[in-house]
């Protein structure tokens, strides 16, 4: 009696795993935080302690850092422990419309990938432009002042370093955190789902004789 068993072909796709946030070892600025207001104290709070505002300065400003935007731009270099692959960067702003002089910021440019501008408000003063309040609802400057931020496409930069310059739309920019991604870590082998539900995908023969 023989038996001969072939199968043929194993099928397997990949899962997708889930963001992974990577945080920066250390980060610095060109100048010192400081509202340039005697009436706005700046913030404490470093950027990148995990700590993401959720009200305005004039509540709860411990959250935020804040720079003088009308003495120029703001330069922001993060260091990280090891070469990474970065997708993409979110940056938490305070965007009061002005009220205190605190606005969004208006122009960041990373180096090595390019300069992004940033819409407060369409041109017909409802919302839609590019700045995102905390409950995902695109260009909030028609809703009143609030926690804003924006998502920059960093592709796949692959660096230790980052390096953001920033500009600012207003007298005053207040920060909250700065959050670093790579959105498409490896991939992890799965098996097909047609190979669990039909074995007869896998080409299996059996031949008997006798």
């Amino acid at each position: 009696m023989h038996r001969y068993f072939v199968i043929v072909a194993m099928m397997f796709g990949t899962a997708h795993a889930a963001p992974l946030e990577i945080i920066p070892s250390s980060y610095g600025a060109d100048r010192a935080p400081g509202s340039g207001n005697a009436g706005i104290p700046a913030g404490t709070t470093e950027l990148i302690d995990g700590v993401i505002p959720s009200v305005s300065w004039y509540t709860n400003v411990g959250p935020l850092v804040s720079w003088d935007a009308s003495a120029g731009p703001v330069i922001l270099t993060f260091d990280f422990d090891a070469v990474h692959e970065f997708d993409r960067v979110r940056i938490y702003m305070d965007d009061t419309d002005l009220f205190g002089q605190v606005e969004s910021i208006r122009e960041v440019t990373v180096e090595n990938v390019g300069t992004f501008t940033f819409n407060d408000l369409v041109s017909d003063g409802s919302n839609g432009g590019d700045l995102i309040d905390l409950d995902g609802v695109r260009n909030p400057g028609g809703l009143g002042p609030g926690i804003v931020y924006i998502d920059i496409d960093l592709g796949g930069l692959l660096t230790d370093q980052i390096v953001m310059t920033l500009i600012g739309r207003g007298p005053l920019m207040f920060l909250g955190e700065v959050d670093f991604f790579d959105d498409d870590p490896n991939p992890i082998p799965v098996p097909g789902a047609a190979l669990l539900m039909l074995a007869g995908l896998g080409a299996f023969r059996w031949k008997r004789s006798s």
